[in-house]
Formats: structure tokens, sequence, C-alpha cells
């Protein structure tokens, strides 16, 4: 037994019925954990106890909740009783969560994505964080098989709205939905950052607190300069105002030469003004002779450029393919040993490139390397290249994704791939 902390109290958690015995007689303890008595007005003849976990404090047991202590298997609490009311059925992944919902795709996918991380927005007309742990732990994720997913929270707030990003291991033709599971007082976090982030994720980079990197590489970046926390697309992002603000990460093996073998990069932004010289960067791991860097160029236009030692090469959209003062999200998928020369993406959409240049043709062998230079958001090392506005959820992916992939991270991101279906519950809490 013992006293579990919810936010600012405590709830008390039972083992057996000897736990919850006081002076009037009759107290068992659920299979959820908590302490009931004895109530006539109650259809199960119980009621938990105040001192139970919020969701269920006063509220009446359900008649499919089992009696508690040593006359109540774990099969008799979570199979059907025999009105097949109140019980558990067979299609919940763990009866111990009395809630459920269905998260739904709310348009078609056109092929199936694999490891596909989702943003889920828990809203007050979404969900009922109520019925939820203080902080969300027992929130829990499970796929259309059953399957239980990583997820990570980026932010938990109650009152507003929650954002977790759902690690979803299949998404599209017959995986169509997906469960959100919670309502289960005793349950402990089971976050997975990692999880939702492997490989061939190299970096992620939220920027809704501090600038770390969620995948497992720690790619971590440090603040230079002006860049103070700012609202974002999603949660917050980092607003580059000073001359020589940035944020700086250090080399590693994870970002090194990431467009040998094929990339992804993306972010999203809201510009107030084109940069620097009208040449505000993204991102930057560039010097003379070797590198990449992603920039906005004067006009609208989304450039990407490369330095291959003795030959310069890049690409851009048309002018005007950007606008100022609106949320923008940019993708840049690219190969340099592939056969074609890099595809952007605005908005989820492929856009042409102005005047493409061929793709070169190159020895690997001979190929600069960028190991030994840090990667920069915001500006260029020398700092008079400076993006002006806010940048948000930046990404880089040692894959060249599939347009189909950017379209559905583009709609989870602005929260138009999801339908919320309305909560089930099996153990009766309000």
């Amino acid at each position: 037994m013992g006293a579990v902390a919810c936010g600012s109290g405590q709830y008390f958690v039972c083992n057996d019925d000897e736990d919850c015995a006081g002076a009037g007689g009759g107290e068992v303890c659920q299979p959820i954990g908590a302490c009931s008595v004895p109530d006539d007005a109650c259809p199960s003849g119980q009621r938990y106890v105040e001192g139970s976990a919020p969701s269920v404090a006063g509220e009446c047991v359900s008649a499919g909740a089992g009696t508690g202590g040593e006359s109540t298997s774990e099969d008799d609490a979570t199979s059907p009783d025999a009105s097949g009311e109140g019980s558990c059925p067979d299609d919940w992944w763990d009866c111990s969560w009395a809630h459920r919902q269905p998260l739904s795709l709310a348009r078609p996918v056109g092929e199936v994505q694999l490891g596909v991380p989702v943003l889920v927005l828990l809203t007050a007309g979404r969900v009922d964080h109520e019925r939820m742990q203080t902080d969300g732990e027992d929130l829990r994720f499970v796929s259309s098989a059953g399957a239980a997913l990583p997820y990570e929270i980026e932010r938990w707030e109650p009152e507003g709205v929650s954002m977790i990003w759902v690690g979803v291991d299949a998404l599209g033709g017959p995986a169509d939905h997906l469960w959100l599971y919670y309502g289960n007082p005793v349950a402990e976090d089971a976050q997975d950052r990692a999880g939702v982030w492997p490989e061939p994720f190299a970096g992620v980079w939220h920027l809704e607190d501090e600038p770390l990197d969620a995948t497992a590489n720690a790619n971590d970046a440090v603040v230079m300069g002006e860049s103070p926390i700012a609202p974002g697309q999603i949660g917050n992002g980092r607003d580059f105002r000073g001359t020589g603000s940035h944020l700086d990460v250090l080399p590693s093996e994870s970002l090194t030469d990431v467009f040998v073998g094929g990339a992804t990069v993306s972010a999203w932004f809201r510009a107030r003004g084109w940069g620097s010289s009208g040449l505000g960067r993204i991102v930057d791991k560039s010097t003379d002779g070797a590198g990449w860097l992603l920039y906005v160029a004067d006009g609208g236009g989304l450039r990407l450029g490369l330095d291959l030692g003795d030959t310069a090469v890049g690409w851009e959209t048309p002018l005007e393919e950007l606008s100022l003062l609106r949320w923008t999200h940019v993708a840049i998928t690219y190969d340099l040993l592939g056969e074609t020369v890099p595809r952007v993406f605005v908005d989820g959409v492929e856009r042409p490139l102005a005047d493409p240049m061929a793709q070169p043709l190159l020895d690997p062998d001979l190929l600069p390397t960028d190991a030994e230079l840090p990667l920069l958001v915001g500006n260029r090392p020398a700092g008079d290249r400076r993006f002006y506005g806010v940048i948000d959820e930046l990404r880089v992916e040692r894959v060249a994704r599939s347009p189909e992939w950017i379209s559905v991270q583009h709609d989870s991101m602005r929260d138009a791939l999801l339908e919320y279906g309305s909560i089930e519950s099996w153990e009766g809490a309000p």
C-alpha cells in the first residue's frame, strides 16, 4: 500500500482488502488499486472512497469492476459478466485503463506510412483531462493492431492544449486509426522520446523550451545571442532578434554529410523579413569548401546550397513562393549521389525549381566532409545572415522522404490529420 503523489496532493493506493480495512467493515480493494466502501445507492453496492485518485474518488464502482481482495481474480475483473454490461470488452487493450478514444484518419493516406510521428492535440473539447492523472502519467497510445506505441509529451496543459508526439508503427490502409487510453490512477509515466524519433532521424528540435534534440543522438543546441522563446506553430519556437543570434549544435557523427545517401531537412517558420542581406539562414552547416545551407531569399524564394570544394552548387524556387508574416512549412529532400536534383515542398506540396541546374557528377571518394562543422540554426558562423522571425520544429533526417510522407507530416502538424472520437468507458468512471 502507499500514497501516490498527484499534483499538489496525494491519493491512496491499495494492494489488498486489508489495506482498506476500517471501522465500518465491508471495505474492498478494487482492481484499479483504489478502496471502496459499501453503498446501497450504487448498482455495484460499492463506492470509491474520497482518498482515491481524482478520476474515481466518491464515484460508484461499476458492476463489472470486480469485488477486490482475494475473492476476485484478475481474470474475473477483466472478463464480461453474465449480463454483458459494465464489463471490459474483449478488444480492450488493458482493462486497468478505464477509458479510451479512437483517433482516426481525417483523410485517406495514399500509401501506408511506417514509423511515422503523429502530433496529437488534446483539448477540453476532445478529451476529459479530469479523468487522467494530473500530469498525464496514464496516457497510452495503442495501434489498430493492439500494440503499445511510443510517445513524447511536448507540452502538458490540462487547461489549454496538451501536445503529444506518437510514433505510429503503420498509418494508412487498414491501419486507419489508433487508440488513446487513459483512466488508470496507478499507472506510471511511460514516455519513450527516443522511440518516437529513431533512426533515420538525426536531429529533432521542437524548440518548445530549451533547444534540446528529441532523438537519442543528443544533438542539443546552445543558445547564442538574442533568440528568445516565442509562440510557434506547435507550442513555442525561437525568435531570432539579435544581430549574431543563432542556435549552435556541435559537430556529431549523426549530422555529418547527411545528403550523401539522401536526407530530408524540414522546418516551420514565420518570417518578418527575408533576413540579413535578404539571405536569412534557416540552417547553415557550411564553410568555404564544404557543407550545406538552407535559407530564404529576398523576394520569397527558398534555396539549398552545397559547397563541394572547387564547386558550389545550389537550387532555388521561383520568387514569391514564400510569404511574410504567416506560418509556412518547408521541406527539402535530396541525395547528393543520386540521379535527381533536390525536391522542394512548401506547405506539404511539391514546388518547381527555378532554372534548375543539372545534378553534378561527383566522385564519392573526393567529396569534402562537413564532419568538423557545427550546425547553426537562424544564422551562419559569421553572424551576418540572421533569419528575421520565428523558427519551430526543425528536423534533419538521413533519408529522402516521399511526397506522401511530407504531406502527412504537414497535415499532422497543422492538426488536420486526425479526428477524435467519443470517449468509451468500461470501468464506469465519470
